[in-house]
């Protein structure tokens, strides 16, 4: 999982296991005198509550300095989480689930990459799993007036025997509002892993094709996942 770095050039990442709780952590590394590094963590995810965990993918951070994540299991609706870490004005930082999945045959369920975000401050992303098939989906969450956030799922990965599936590596957004992804299974070929384009630009929503990609993705590591949809080898 790869790391980010702010303006002061610390750096901030993820641990899938460990911590107060055993489930993860979010943990900050800062330069300091003689050339040295500390490390402090941030955040122990607590499966025991409603609180997703397992964060399997890296961070994000805007412009006011707040961390953005993506957590694989838990949550309330146990189908993995968004979440925002924000620093506090006295110390330490304070971890906010932004939006739990619904796991209700619609939306998507436990995403396994990292977030993007755009120039307005959208969050983009993808699940791995859940959507309209099953398959997964290409994500977008947008600030409320008033506080909050809203998520609009853009597209759901379908195993139609065209499109891809199994959204498992972080989107890349172009300078004209395109975002650009690969998957894990899928396709319209079985051998080569395809790369999904979804055209558009974040108002309005974009519209989603696939299409092959000349190289294959390994079977990622095993970790542990839900039992309902096992992921399937490319």
């Amino acid at each position: 999982m790869q790391l980010v770095i702010d303006a002061a050039g610390n750096l901030y990442g993820t641990t899938e296991y460990g911590g107060a709780y055993k489930n993860g952590t979010v943990f900050e590394v800062s330069p300091a005198v003689g050339g040295s590094w500390t490390e402090s963590v941030l955040h122990s995810f607590n499966p025991a509550t409603t609180e997703s965990y397992s964060p399997s993918s890296g961070l994000i951070v805007d412009a006011s300095g707040n961390l953005y994540g993506t957590a694989y299991l838990g949550g309330a609706n146990n189908a993995g989480s968004l979440f925002e870490l924000s620093p506090l004005s006295g110390g330490g930082w304070k971890e906010t689930a932004i939006y739990d999945f619904k796991n209700d045959g619609v939306d998507g369920r436990n995403p396994a990459a990292s977030l993007i975000i755009d120039k307005a401050g959208h969050l983009y992303g993808t699940a791995f799993f859940g959507g309209a098939y099953g398959y997964g989906s290409a994500f977008e969450l947008t600030r409320k007036a008033g506080g909050g956030w809203t998520e609009k799922q853009l597209h759901s990965f379908n195993n139609n025997g065209s499109d891809a599936y199994y959204p498992f590596v972080p989107l890349t957004l172009s300078s004209a509002g395109i975002l650009f992804g690969t998957t894990n299974g899928g396709g319209p070929s079985p051998t080569p892993t395809p790369t999904i384009t979804a055209t558009g630009t974040p108002t309005p929503t974009p519209t989603v094709t696939s299409s092959p990609s000349p190289t294959t993705r390994a079977t990622p590591v095993a970790r542990p996942r839900p039992t309902p949809a096992p992921r399937p080898t490319p």
